[in-house]
Order: structure tokens, then sequence, then C-alpha cells
């Protein structure tokens, strides 16, 4: 089947597992230590919001995960480090409310209810001033200035929503990866752009392409959340070339997007930086019956 035809059947496919919530904002996630830099490390507690932007970065900073790293980078050109930053995306780690414990404990085993997943989203909640917060964090200018509209991709509802990987079948993750894995960017009809931030909040690896100014590419990897971590909070925007690699057996991750009121996925954008990859990928192998996220770039 040709590309066009995938994408075109990709994009009737709806949200996968999602479930849309009313905005409730009550015992939200704080937002906590910023996250960036090598493959092997994590940010230490009690490094600085300015450090890890990118601003006097200090090797010293880091510190090696006594169990597991949560978060780690690699890139197709096998380059040692980058700071994400430079090109408007930024992670960081937001403490976990104890009412949602309970509840990530369950995501473990077996599939949410609706009940439980629609009070996942109100505990991780990010309201306006959090979201355009973590814009500025990332180095960004809002999509659209005081933040716009909860947006929703054309046809699917609107955000906050919330994806748990263990109720995917077989052909849902297939989808998923078809879809999200090639890399496409968001945005209105009318060229506005959008922000996206993601909270994984259980489980992993959650992973994400995204591409640097000089054409390389850079997979992002959420390791796996575990009930005695830290959720990790991805905050990048729709015209940044990205990939969404959501293929873990058990993964909940509350999603946001806000600016255009409506937005496409395009795989397709003439004028774009590097355009000749969207609609690709080199982390994913797609030759195959189900798509393969890969170790190292094709």
């Amino acid at each position: 089947m040709k590309l066009t035809a995938v994408i075109a059947a990709l994009l009737a496919v709806a949200t996968f597992g999602a479930v849309e919530a009313a905005p409730v904002k009550e015992n939200q996630g704080q937002l906590h230590t910023p996250l960036s830099g090598n493959p092997h490390f994590t940010r230490n507690a009690n490094a600085s919001i300015n450090e890890a932007n990118g601003d006097n970065i200090d090797p010293s900073n880091y510190s090696t995960m006594s169990a597991k790293n949560i978060v780690s980078l690699k890139f197709s050109d096998e380059r040692p480090d980058v700071i994400l930053r430079t090109i408007g995306v930024r992670a960081s780690a937001v403490d976990i409310p104890e009412e949602a414990k309970p509840i990530l404990k369950e995501s473990r085993t077996r599939a949410l209810t609706e009940e439980e997943k629609t009070r996942l989203i109100s505990l991780f909640y990010v309201d306006r001033e959090q979201l355009l917060e973590e814009v500025k964090l990332a180095g960004r200018q809002p999509a659209v200035p005081g933040g716009g509209d909860l947006t929703e991709e054309k046809g699917t509802g609107p955000y906050p929503k919330l994806y748990d990987t263990l109720a995917w079948d077989q052909a849902t993750r297939k989808a998923v990866l078809e879809k999200y894995g090639r890399f496409h960017v968001n945005s209105g009809d009318d060229g506005t752009d959008i922000d996206e931030v993601m909270t994984i909040v259980s489980g992993g690896p959650f992973r994400w392409g995204f591409t640097l100014q000089d054409g390389v590419t850079v997979r992002f990897q959420v390791e796996n959340v575990g009930l005695d971590d830290p959720a990790v909070r991805v905050s990048y925007h729709g015209l940044g070339m990205h990939a969404g690699m959501m293929d873990p057996k058990q993964g909940v991750m509350v999603a946001f997007g806000h600016g255009a009121k409506v937005f496409t996925m395009r795989y397709d954008a003439p004028g774009i930086p590097h355009a000749e990859l969207l609609g690709t990928n080199p982390w994913v192998d797609f030759s195959g019956d189900m798509p393969r996220v890969l170790d190292h770039a094709n």
C-alpha cells in the first residue's frame, strides 16, 4: 500500500484508547525538577531550572540513578549530547499526587476504567498559567498569544486526553505507530501552531523523535515511570517536526494541547526545515507486519 494511502487511512483512526474530561483542577501534580542532557544521566534534584534549560551546564550536576535511568537521548549521528531547549523542547519531573498512586498501581496490571481515567486527568490537570509557563521554560513563545484554545485534532474531540496502552490490542498498536511514529507537524488550516504537553505518569518506554536544526534526528525516551518515580512531563510545539513512538506494553500518559482551535497532522508541509523527513522516521522500521522502534537510526 502506498504511504499516502496508509496515511489517509490512519488519519481516520480516532483517539486510540483515549478519554476526554472536563477541566477539574484539584490536587494537581506540581512542577518539579527539570531533566535534560546526557543519555546515561538524569538531573540531580538540586540542579537549577536555568541549568536544565541549557544555561551554564555543569556535568557535576548530573548523578547516576541508583536503580535505572528514566530519561535518555540518542542521536542519528551518534553525537554524545544536546540541549533540547535549542529546539524548543523541555522535559521536567512532576510530583505524583498521593491520590493518584492507587490508580497508577492498578494501571500496571489492567486497563483503567473510564472513571479512573477521568480522575487521573483531574489530578494531572495543567491550567492555562501552567501551560504558558511550560512554553516559556522551553524557550518558546506561545503558539497563540495568551495560550489560545484547548485544541483538538480534527474530528477526535478536544484535549485533555489520557492514553492507556495496556488497553490497546495489536491492531491499535500498529495503527498508533504508523500514524504518530512518522515525523509530522501539527497546525491549523491557517497555519496556526499548537503547543503540546505530555505527562507520562506510569510505565513506558515512551519515545519521541525530534529534528535538530542541522537535520540530525534525536530519539528522546522516557524509559519507565515506576510507582516510586516522579512523572515526566514533555513540552514541545506542533510545527516543530516530531514523531511519537508510543509502543509500551503498559503505560499511561496525560496529554494537553492548546493554541489553534483545531489542528491537522501533516506529513507534507512545504517550507518546514528538513521537510524531506516528513512521513518517515529513521528510528522506526516500518517494513514488517508491526512497526519496530530501533536502538540505532537507519
